[in-house]
């Protein structure tokens, strides 16, 4: 669901069905690559000798061909799409006033891709997990739904109203943060609490960690959307909470997934209820993003009552 969002927003006449089932297969290999080079460099040479090497090389560039066939076929066309890649190819740097090339479209488009995809769709895979363990917050967020929505669909507009929604994928956030660690490059020596940092150096910042920490947050372990009311936030400290990054490298996709998560997890919940298969186990896979290592497998019935 949230891939076609993302290619309905950024290729509005892109990607075909079975081109996004590839690309999603595609994207989870990549990631495993980037993982086990990250963690075992020394396996490089045994993954060169056994062909996995030129395997992954060759994922990269079928994306590539996707990619770069639909950029090619857009500048051919030269007429207006109400689309993110029509505004990458139509804007232009300033001090130049020339346009991207395909490859930097090609590098703005895979990051919208899986940035914009993977990572909505994991927080929303927790989300129904949680909420499935807590009947009070299921009944909280039907009541919320009602209010504001009636038999309506949730629209722009609304979504100020879904505020307790909004909390809900917060703390969905905060538990199961889709970003669990992310990268800093010192641009100068530096020095914070004591530990002096090299210009150059890359620093880690342990997301899940932080949003686990109990120096922040009271029974840290603990499902509660209630900590993300506003009348409990005024005392958080700055970068507590992070699931989007923060500061000039703030990631520039977190209202659009804010906004699309909660008109998902809205539209849903109204017509269906989710139950966790029995015996199911629910464990974590720390890959690029963080995800449900054997995925969140769901009964799914429609809501008695739903329109």
């Amino acid at each position: 669901l949230t891939f076609r969002i993302v290619n309905k927003a950024l290729f509005s006449t892109g990607l075909q069905k079975e081109q996004l089932k590839r690309v999603d297969y595609i994207v989870t290999n990549l990631q495993k690559y980037v993982i086990t080079m990250a963690r075992q460099p020394y396996l490089y040479p045994w993954l060169k000798l056994t062909g996995k090497i030129k395997f992954y090389e060759s994922l990269r560039r079928e994306t590539d061909d996707i990619v770069y066939g639909i950029i090619k076929e857009r500048r051919e066309q030269k007429s207006g799409y109400n689309d993110l890649l029509d505004m990458l190819i139509n804007s232009r740097y300033e001090d130049t006033g020339e346009g991207m090339n395909d490859k930097q479209l090609r590098d703005e488009s895979m990051i919208l891709i899986v940035a914009g995809h993977e990572t909505s769709a994991n927080a929303l895979a927790w989300a129904l997990y949680l909420i499935s363990q807590r009947p009070d917050v299921e009944q909280k967020l039907l009541q919320e739904a009602e209010a504001v929505l009636g038999n309506r669909t949730p629209t722009f507009e609304d979504l100020p109203n879904l505020q307790y929604t909004r909390q809900v994928i917060q703390e969905t956030m905060r538990l199961y943060p889709p970003a669990r660690i992310i990268d800093r490059m010192a641009l100068e020596d530096d020095e914070i609490d004591g530990y002096k940092i090299p210009k150059d150096k890359v620093i880690l910042l342990f997301i899940y960690g932080t949003h686990h920490s109990p120096k922040y947050w009271s029974n840290p372990e603990t499902f509660n959307p209630d900590r993300f009311a506003k009348e409990n936030m005024k005392d958080l400290p700055n970068y507590a909470y992070f699931p989007f990054g923060g500061g000039p490298r703030l990631c520039i996709g977190n209202n659009f997934a804010l906004f699309e998560m909660q008109i998902v997890l809205a539209t849903l919940l109204r017509r269906f209820t989710f139950s966790l298969q029995p015996n199911h186990v629910i464990d974590l896979q720390p890959l690029v993003t963080l995800r449900p290592r054997y995925g969140v497998k769901m009964n799914i019935a429609q809501r008695v009552g739903a329109v």
